[in-house]
């Protein structure tokens, strides 16, 4: 939600850096997928090249319709995902362009909170038993995600209560199901 309020030069400046420090730590075998609507996408690949990143392409993610109806206005079904780099680990999968997923209407442990369907779908082009960084890791979702297919996962988030939302549901999976 914080930057929604950002200009757009703020929000340049602060994807810039954040860039620089995605091209900084990943991997020359690294993949690396961030969510963004309709209004920064370009902006979002322009910061991500300028950083020297390989930007490979935008998946569609239809959330179906159970978003949210305007009315007199179209409904904001989709959101998009740029992907991409260096080198891609795995040429044994073949992966759809248009994600489809129902995001929640109720029971959210996070305002933006993706379905965990989606996020699985999403960790995929990572090499087998490989890191995934969640570096807006919310309510852990991707990393719910990770664990369930046997990646590692190392996730960041600011904002403290959907941290500790976060851990709290890390630790329930990677413990596994109850005895």
């Amino acid at each position: 939600m914080a930057g929604d309020a950002l200009t757009t030069h703020a929000w340049e400046r602060n994807m810039g850096e954040a860039a620089r420090i995605f091209a900084r730590i990943l991997k020359p075998q690294g993949v690396f997928a961030l969510f963004i609507d309709w209004r920064n996408g370009g902006l979002l690949q322009d910061a991500l090249r300028a950083a020297g990143l390989k930007v490979r392409g935008q998946v569609v993610w239809d959330k179906s319709r159970a978003s949210r109806p305007y009315r007199g206005r179209f409904r904001m079904q989709a959101e998009y995902v740029i992907w991409g780099g260096e080198r891609l680990p795995r040429g044994d999968i073949y992966l759809d362009g248009v994600l489809r997923a129902t995001t929640k209407t109720n029971g959210k442990r996070h305002i933006t909170e993706k379905p965990l369907a989606l996020m699985e779908q999403l960790v995929l082009p990572t090499a087998p038993g490989g890191l995934i960084l969640d570096p807006f890791a919310g309510s852990g979702t991707t990393g719910v995600a990770a664990i369930r297919q046997g990646y590692r996962f190392h996730g960041m988030e600011m904002v403290p209560a959907y941290f500790r939302v976060s851990v709290d549901r890390l630790t329930h999976e990677a413990r596994g199901p109850a005895a």
